[in-house]
């Protein structure tokens, strides 16, 4: 039989048979197959489809696929062909093996497997021009030892591309060489017959391996050229070289392009890769003319990567070098560098490649990588990585991706479930590396579920600035790090935090903006350890300082070295080394500084918080004011701790300290701000909730009081940075600015409420502290206080409030008063009086007041006045026994005061606290009257009477409340007067 000769006997028989089989020799010398002790041998031409499923296949003459037939080779094939043999491609070559299995194109002349010194030539799709095209597919193949000659007329060392049909993939190129491209030549001659001009190729390369691949000239990976182009992503270039050179367009250890090629470069390694031609460079890529686009690589290991020749218009974005950007450039280059920078030689310094293990050809990269997240999402994308592992969060530099767990709340807030996470790496899933990331800028983050969290010896979880999360037990054994930046700072609710058996590292960030005179912006800050040691702070500068409560206002600060600001004397008794947990503590420098700090993290409640107060009498202003700081890596609600169920319309927590503000003060910008029950005196929206690390002071107006900071208020904001989030309620207020031009310098807000007293309260007041010299400032005055919020109950029916309102100014200028905030209150009329020019300016939201004024307190020139709009009667009735209606009109049949009443002015203030109704007379003519006072529901039936009430002009007299909620009628009897007036119980 045929397949039991060998070659001799088979060409014999082939001429012996010449006339008789003339078909048979025909096919015998277009196609040579031999098979000598099961070895398939293979040369000639291919006329029709054929494919190789098994072998090996031994190629021991030139071979040609013809046009329009196909040559399929299929997994685990090893194809070995002898010296100087290549094969054209006028058809179709596909190769299309698998990981597990690729197929091998090797040198071997003698069937007995590759020798030392044997080579092949290599696979040349061709092009015919128009209607005679090759074609193939390229997956997952070895080529190695290919060398179609090393002259300046020999191109491609395994694959010459002479058609735009042709992709590689998922292959691995080794040991080859040529004269131009040592792996693969894209661009032979391309000239369309019928047109006579040339045709651009464009081939597909992904996910490829060039190692010790040479050229003689130029590229010595790959050689594009004769304006070719096409794309080349996800390969790893490792210790290609050029090793001749006789003019600079001749380099590009691992690529060159020339003629005006413009490929695109993406995601790809270049490791160790050199051309000799110094000092012109390109030890990994030369570009000579034409528009390369090359992103996200990485450059390790080249003295001088890059060379460029004349008018290239070449682009590098978001790539990394451990070569100085930029290299050597012709003197024509226009090159541009887009967010680029260097990386250590040195691959495990911080800044370095970190590659997991270069000396085994390793080059994934470790998630401390400066490489991991720095790249930018290419067009068109590449989705997946060299091994196909999805893309996570920004792109990696380099082939690899690092296949963390990434948080995006795609599906929910639940921290289980798999589509929350990026790629489908959630936590505990076998294809991720142990590392968690919870980015910033989403919608959702994982705080619906508290699962138990293990930190990994060696990995991170990351929590960036302004991101949230909630767990449950959360065991470190490796890296937890909380982020912060000018925005703000990461916000984690822990249940129990405990370090693992092999240790556990926290790096907890604190930014803090610096700035010089006038904005030195010391900032409130507090940490979440227990006895924790300063010097994070200190070392930075030596204006980290505490507050001693028993000082006058504004005089206790304390620095750790025992400088006492106020005098200026250093005081050794007074330094401290440790912070305590639940303290504030101030901190400036005149640069922005990000505070990276260690510790055991808080969890528990901090109970019986100390409230000094060194004050003679009580309620001196002067003193009672602590510096508290949250003690947890989360917000905390203030309003959580203050009211039952954290509503600022609700009732007092019996917890809370008596005799104590319920305001917190803190700094922005640099300014002293104000909240007290849902409203914040810059202005904006903020939830009450006080951020991670944030100090804040707290009055107290007698001693002995103490506080609770309980971990059950831990809350996540709507914003992790000071003053932003959502506001509690459309909260009746005016707020008033001070400023120049456009520009506005402090506020100050009235606020209304029915339970607010018209002097200083502990729950809607707050004052106005630690202003400091050289700025502008504006607050209302009641009594000689100054008010960053005035908190003062609704005017009465035909009544207005005269409020003064204060200035500092620093200098001689022309200032404005604006109404920044006007919310809630159409049904009242605002103005403002110049009592230096008598011109009154009603107020409206915008408004805006100019004036002049000297430097300086200016206490009497401007009054704002608060009047209840004039409402026609509308004739309505309510329905009630007596007829009268209480629409809010002055139509009715409600009784007045029968005595006079001075226009502007009321006799009485009424309002509701807790449950009570208060009584303030505003007019002389009641004083010492022993009065009958009467509640009168709105049907008219009088529910209670309560006799021998004394009346003194700013003096509270109380009756108690009615239990159930609505409008009632206050009537005041004494000698001679009357007086009806209304007050709603909440």
């Amino acid at each position: 039989m045929l397949l039991n000769l060998g070659m001799e006997s088979l060409i014999l028989l082939g001429n012996i048979y010449t006339v008789m089989k003339r078909v048979l020799l025909t096919i015998v010398s277009t196609l040579l197959v031999i098979t000598s002790f099961g070895q398939i041998t293979k040369s000639g031409t291919l006329s029709v489809d054929e494919t190789w499923s098994s072998g090996p296949i031994y190629v021991i003459g030139d071979l040609t696929v013809s046009s329009g037939v196909t040559l399929a080779i299929t997994e685990g094939v090893e194809v070995y062909i002898s010296q100087n043999v290549n094969i054209f491609i006028d058809g179709t070559l596909n190769a299309l093996g698998s990981s597990a299995s690729p197929v091998l194109f090797s040198a071997d002349s003698d069937f007995d497997g590759h020798e030392t010194g044997e080579t092949w030539g290599h696979i040349y799709y061709r092009h015919g021009g128009t209607g005679n095209l090759s074609y193939g597919t390229i997956n997952y193949c070895i080529f190695e030892y290919a060398n179609p000659g090393t002259s300046s007329t020999d191109h491609g060392g395994a694959i010459k591309i002479g058609s735009n049909n042709v992709t590689i993939s998922n292959s691995v190129f080794r040991y080859n060489q040529a004269g131009w491209g040592g792996a693969i030549f894209i661009g032979a001659k391309t000239i369309d017959p019928n047109s006579g001009t040339a045709i651009p190729i464009t081939t597909s390369i992904s996910n490829c391996y060039f190692d010790q691949n040479t050229a003689q000239n130029a590229g010595g990976a790959i050689y594009f050229w004769n304006y070719c182009g096409g794309t080349v992503n996800n390969s790893v270039f490792t210790e290609n070289s050029v090793v001749v050179n006789t003019s600079s367009t001749r380099s590009g250890g691992a690529i060159a392009s020339i003629q005006g090629g413009s490929p695109g470069i993406i995601n790809c390694d270049f490791i160790n890769n050199s051309s000799n031609n110094n000092p012109a460079g390109g030890d990994d890529i030369m570009f000579y003319t034409g528009s390369p686009h090359i992103a996200n690589c990485v450059f390790w290991g080249s003295s001088d990567p890059f060379y460029t020749g004349n008018y290239s218009r070449g682009a590098f974005s978001y790539c990394a070098s451990s070569a100085t950007y930029p290299s050597s450039f012709g003197s024509g280059s226009a090159v541009t560098f887009t967010d680029c920078f260097n990386i250590n030689t040195s691959n495990t310094a911080s800044d370095g490649p970190n590659f997991t293990d270069p000396s085994s050809g390793d080059w994934t990269i470790a998630f401390i990588s400066p490489l991991r997240d720095a790249g930018t999402t290419p067009s068109p994308t590449v989705p997946t990585d060299y091994v196909g592992n999805s893309r996570v969060g920004n792109y990696d530099i380099g082939a690899y991706e690092v296949t963390y767990s990434r948080w995006s709340g795609a599906t929910s807030t639940s921290w289980g479930t798999s589509t929350n996470w990026a790629g489908g790496y959630y936590p505990g899933s076998p294809d991720a590396t142990g590392d968690i990331i919870i980015p910033n800028g989403l919608s959702n983050y994982p705080t619906a579920t508290a699962p138990t969290v293990n930190i990994g010896a060696d990995k991170y979880f990351i929590v960036e600035s302004q991101a949230k999360a909630t767990v449950g037990s959360l065991t470190n054994n490796g890296t937890l790090r909380l982020e912060s930046d000018s925005e703000g700072s990461a916000s984690v609710i822990m249940g129990f935090y405990s370090r693992g058996f092999s240790g556990g590292t926290e790096e907890v960030q604190m930014y803090l903006s610096g700035g010089s005179s006038p904005a030195n912006k010391w900032h409130y800050i507090s940490i979440p350890m227990a006895s924790f040691v300063r010097t994070p702070f200190s070392n930075v500068t030596l204006n980290f300082a505490r507050y001693e409560e028993n000082s006058l206002l504004g005089d206790g600060w304390i620095a750790y070295d025992g400088y006492h600001y106020d005098d200026g004397i250093v005081y050794p008794a007074d330094a401290f080394t440790y912070l305590t947990l639940a303290r504030g503590y101030n901190f400036y420098d005149n640069v922005d500084n990000t505070i990276t700090f260690g510790g055991f993290i808080n969890t528990s409640s901090v109970a019986d918080i100390s409230l000094e107060y060194s004050g003679a009498e009580p309620d001196n202003l002067d003193y009672g004011f602590n510096l508290l700081g949250n003690p947890f890596t989360s917000g905390l609600d203030w309003d959580a701790i203050v009211y039952v169920g954290g509503d600022v319309e609700g009732e007092i927590n019996t917890s809370f300290p008596e005799n104590t503000s319920t305001a917190i003060h803190f700094t922005q910008d640099d300014e002293q701000v104000s909240y007290v029950a849902g409203v914040l005196s810059s202005g904006g929206d903020f939830d009450g909730i006080i951020p991670p690390m944030q100090g804040f002071f707290l009055k107290t107006n007698t001693a002995g009081n103490t506080i609770t900071l309980p971990n059950t208020a831990r809350a996540h904001g709507g914003q992790t940075t000071l003053f932003k989030g959502n506001a509690k309620s459309a909260i009746p207020l005016i707020r008033l600015g001070i400023g120049q031009g456009s520009e506005i310098y402090n506020k100050t807000v009235v606020r209304f409420n029915e339970k607010a007293d018209q002097g200083l309260d502990n729950y809607y007041d707050a004052y106005k502290m630690m202003k400091k010299q050289g700025r502008n400032y504006i607050s209302t005055t009641v009594a000689g206080t100054e008010y960053s919020i005035n908190g003062i109950p609704f005017p009465g029916e035909g009544a207005s409030f005269e409020i003064p309102v204060t200035l500092t100014l620093a200098e001689e200028a022309d200032f404005n008063i604006t109404v920044t905030d006007l919310n809630n209150l159409d049904d009242y009329q605002f103005s403002i009086v110049d009592l230096s020019t008598n011109d009154t300016t009603e107020l409206e939201t915008a408004t805006t007041l100019a004036f002049h004024a000297a430097a300086g307190d200016l206490n009497d020139r401007f009054v704002l006045i608060v009047t209840p709009r004039y409402i026609p009667d509308d004739g309505g009735d309510d329905g009630g026994d007596n007829g009268g209606d209480d629409d809010g009109d002055d139509g009715g049949d409600i009784p007045t005061a029968v005595h006079e009443v001075t226009a502007g002015k009321t006799d009485f203030t009424i309002y509701q606290s807790y449950n009570m109704i208060n009584i303030i007379p505003a007019a002389t003519g009641w004083d010492g009257t022993t009065a009958r006072v009467t509640i009168i529901n709105m049907t008219g039936q009088r529910i209670a009477s309560h006799n021998g009430i004394g009346m003194q002009t700013g003096m509270v007299s109380s009756v108690d409340a009615p239990a159930a909620k609505g409008l009632y009628l206050v009537e005041i009897l004494g000698s001679n007067s009357r007086y009806v007036g209304k007050v709603i119980i909440r």
